[in-house]
């Protein structure tokens, strides 16, 4: 049949046709509008786009009540905050947060901090009086929009799980730059926290069931609260703090700075990384635990470090026992199930019990305090090793105990940070190179007698290979120096673009 557009050959016909269209037409929107079968015609310019305004709530738990304190969230994937308030005087900020500004993937950061305006405060338990609050308490935390509501802790112990998050992200520079949270990724957040949990037996999943206004607080708990069983670990290190360093004026969150700077290298071992210590040194001055330097590959086995640590573990978990019975014993009486719960547990060997939830005892770094760093080098009968590994892999790190930062007078830095990346600068020159088990990132030395070690890291992509070389005495770093070569493990480089001594 003809389509009714084509020109009609004779009058009448093209009249007849017209009609025809515009009955037909007619015909359709009665039918729209109601008929035998009736149906709805939206047009596009009649949708309306309807928000979705549901939301979820998210506690925020402070184990200790806080005055005039900052609460701030953001998202660390675009740095937009979610949320912010004044805490005015309560230990709990419920906030409600809207699905659709809820990252889909990602962490979101929370902080307190001090008040614009007015004197900030909260109430310290170790003095059993108020305190100043001067120094922000952070935490990371990965939101599952699905969920209803959630509920997380803001205490000293996040606050140390969020700087060692930092360090094993790689974030070892200009770590007070929030810009810079999108480093941290679940993965780094993950293996931190079950490094605070390990050394300090503090679990950062509780759920209190109040916070802490006064003394007599503690004295309602029972045996079988959640609160109880958080507090007496927690409040315990820090009351070991103030026994051990004597008085201050703001113990609660002196200690979350004085232990942070010292787990940053996953450690309760008075070190911290190269670059973060007294005077640009590892060992911490006045530290919680004394310092046990790992220096003999060949004890780089659980088993070995742990017998190696046991001293400085046993001694530290003995105080610390001693420390949280001197603050609980007179809270509860002589016959209660509370008093013996404090009084007979066994605090020697308090972090050698393994988690549940941990697949062996000894991880990456062993519970307690104590240092569990692998010592850096080669067994004794090697002169080589290619395809080095970064605890990134899961495997052991072999330039764990070198990661830090190295700078020199001339304003030369070298950082090398646990992930594997190395980045070697000097003014606007930078070079970076990432150990990716690749077998030309190499350690190496002249014979199995030599302390001397050469490290090569590569990027072979390059027609001619670009190499990042380090030399060490030991673990102490000597120079680094960036440049090209042709051999697969060069000793010297043939062309050296920036080399630094330090």
């Amino acid at each position: 049949m003809p389509s009714p557009f084509f020109v009609a050959t004779k009058a009448y016909s093209a009249q007849t046709m017209l009609l025809s269209i515009a009955l037909a037409v007619s015909g359709l929107l009665l039918t729209g509008c109601g008929g035998n079968n009736p149906t709805t015609r939206v047009t596009s310019d009649d949708l309306v786009s309807i928000p979705d305004t549901s939301t979820f709530g998210l506690t925020l738990q402070s184990p200790v009540r806080l005055t005039n304190v900052q609460a701030r969230v953001i998202d660390t994937l675009t740095n937009r905050v979610l949320h912010e308030q004044l805490i005015i005087n309560d230990d709990q900020l419920l906030i409600n947060l809207k699905k659709i500004d809820v990252p889909y993937a990602g962490l979101v950061y929370v902080e307190l901090r001090p008040a614009l305006m007015g004197r900030s405060s909260y109430y310290d338990p170790i003095l059993d009086n108020e305190a100043t609050f001067n120094t922000p308490l952070r935490t990371l935390f990965k939101i599952n929009a699905g969920s209803g509501s959630h509920n997380i802790i803001i205490d000293p112990y996040s606050e140390i799980t969020f700087q060692r998050a930092q360090i094993r992200a790689g974030w070892l520079a200009n770590r007070n730059d929030l810009s810079l949270l999108g480093l941290i990724n679940i993965s780094a957040l993950n293996a931190a926290n079950s490094e605070m949990n390990a050394v300090f037996g503090v679990r950062s999943n509780t759920q209190l069931s109040q916070g802490l206004n006064s003394r007599e607080d503690i004295q309602k708990l029972t045996i079988n609260s959640n609160t109880l069983s958080y507090l007496r670990f927690a409040l315990g290190h820090i009351q070991h703090y103030v026994r051990e360093k004597g008085s201050n004026t703001a113990p609660y969150l002196a200690f979350s700075q004085k232990a942070a700077i010292d787990m940053l290298d996953g450690d309760l071992d008075g070190m911290t990384l190269h670059g973060f210590g007294d005077q640009a040194d590892i060992f911490l001055s006045d530290p919680l635990a004394q310092p046990i330097i790992n220096t003999d590959p060949e004890r780089n086995q659980h088993s070995l470090l742990a017998a190696d640590q046991a001293p400085s573990r046993s001694s530290y978990n003995v105080a610390v026992g001693e420390a949280i019975q001197q603050f609980f014993n007179p809270l509860f009486t002589n016959d209660s199930a509370e008093f013996a719960l404090i009084k007979d547990y066994d605090y020697l060997n308090m972090t050698l019990r393994p988690v549940a939830s941990a697949p062996k005892l000894f991880g990456l770094h062993s519970p307690g305090a104590g240092n569990y760093t692998r010592a850096f080098g080669l067994t004794n009968n090697q002169t080589v090793k290619n395809y080095l590994n970064a605890d990134d892999t899961g495997l052991v790190s072999d330039i764990e105990q070198l990661a830090g930062i190295y700078q020199n007078p001339q304003g030369c830095q070298l950082e090398v940070r646990p992930n594997g990346r190395v980045i070697l600068s000097q003014g606007t020159q930078r070079f970076e190179a990432a150990i990716d088990r690749n077998f030309n990132d190499s350690v190496s030395r002249s014979s199995v007698s030599s302390q001397n070690y050469l490290i090569n890291i590569t990027t072979p992509s390059d027609i001619t290979p670009s190499f990042l070389q380090i030399r060490t005495d030991g673990s102490d770093i000597l120079s680094a120096q960036n440049g090209r070569s042709l051999l697969d493990l060069p000793d010297q480089l043939s062309q050296v673009d920036l080399s630094c001594n330090f």
